[in-house]
């Protein structure tokens, strides 16, 4: 009779330390894939929100218009107002407000962007003259950024970082917006973003 032969012992522990070894592999690769997407998808997200931030503030500024403010307090501030430490850092009056329900109401609204920690905030202010001090509507735009630089280019091709002008006589600018804004935005994620928005003659 033919005497029938199985596998060793040491010949299974081989398989078996084989077959660890390779599910190790698999599961390395397979955990370095998922990191990968992941981490694509964090960026992708990031992405996203950057560009929504811009687009929100182009949309802003483009629809700049020189219609100054009273405060609750009296005091006026030109239609447009930016740099010399301001604080927000821009704030301008805006046109084309949403009014779905056709409230009776201005299509104007009162426009701010600062920094708080190292989020980029816009402010909306619901009424532009104010009786009374009034909180404005506050939205994180972006978050991870340092810093907000704005400048402004006049009807003459001259740029400043402060808007009205400094040493410009007094109310001269109450009515009058630059041509052009540059917003330069400092990022954790990509550095520097520059970019420059045409104002609405």
């Amino acid at each position: 009779m033919r005497r029938e032969r199985g596998f060793t012992l040491i010949e299974i522990l081989v398989a078996i330390v084989v077959l660890a070894i390779m599910a190790v592999a698999a599961y390395a690769g397979l955990n370095a894939l998922i990191h990968v997407r992941e981490s694509d998808k964090q960026s992708m997200q990031a992405f996203k929100q950057l560009q929504l931030a811009m687009v929100t503030m182009t949309r802003d500024v483009e629809q700049a218009v020189a219609r100054p403010i009273r405060h609750a307090s009296g005091d006026t501030a030109p239609g447009m107002l930016g740099g010399n430490n301001n604080v927000p850092e821009l704030e301008f009056t805006r046109s084309g407000r949403p009014n779905p329900l056709q409230k009776p109401r201005s299509d104007l609204e009162r426009i701010a962007y600062g920094i708080e920690g190292d989020n980029l905030v816009r402010y909306s202010y619901p009424v532009l003259d104010r009786t009374v001090e009034q909180p404005p509507l506050r939205k994180v735009l972006l978050k991870h950024v340092s810093t907000i630089e704005v400048s402004f280019m006049d009807q003459f091709g001259q740029v400043s970082p402060n808007w009205p002008p400094l040493n410009a006589e007094a109310h001269k600018y109450d009515r009058i917006d630059p041509v052009a804004v540059t917003i330069t935005l400092d990022t954790k994620r990509w550095g520097k973003i520059e970019r420059v928005i045409g104002v609405a003659p």
